[in-house]
């Protein structure tokens, strides 16, 4: 088994290096000599974690891969973005994807890529509470009322100082 940590960013690359049940290092970068570990016995159950101690600046390099965020409809058709933004911060990234939904969708579903990695969410976009019908006919009936009432003002209004204004 190999395992290999390095920086393609550097021209000599090599961060840690394991290789036949052993750390070789003799042409690791020099800044990261006796900075890095790995987890011999965690290695047996999978896990290739890297300790990086006394973190500096520098190390930096190409930690994050960027994800991948992709919508999908109800029967799991991908749907196409209309804007993306995404930004680097200290956490990692902060991405903004921007889709319309044309066609009535109750359930759309956002998925998060990153490497092998797939975070999953459902988002349920129509509510009972919502209906386009009953509000139109909500406002409509409230706007009746409204002129219909107006309409009882103008008329008492009109009989009780009919003389006194427009004499």
């Amino acid at each position: 088994m190999r395992v290999e940590w390095f920086r393609p960013d550097l021209k000599d690359s090599l961060v840690h290096l394991y290789e036949n049940h052993e750390d070789r290092n003799t042409d690791q970068i020099q800044s990261y000599r006796e900075r890095t570990k790995l987890n011999h016995q965690e290695l047996q159950r999978g896990n290739a974690s890297l300790k990086l101690s006394s973190v500096q600046v520098s190390d930096e390099g190409r930690w994050y891969p960027e994800p991948d965020l992709e919508w999908l409809n109800s029967e799991g058709v991908s749907l196409s973005s209309e804007k993306t933004e995404m930004q680097r911060n200290t956490d990692g990234f902060s991405v903004k994807h921007t889709i319309t939904v044309h066609h009535r969708e109750d359930k759309i579903h956002c998925r998060v890529k990153l490497r092998h990695h797939v975070l999953e969410t459902l988002i349920v976009t129509s509510s009972k509470s919502f209906n386009p019908w009953r509000t139109s006919i909500i406002l409509s009936s409230i706007t009746f009322v409204l002129i219909l009432i107006a309409g009882i003002l103008i008329y008492v209004f009109d009989h009780k100082y009919r003389g006194t204004f427009f004499s």
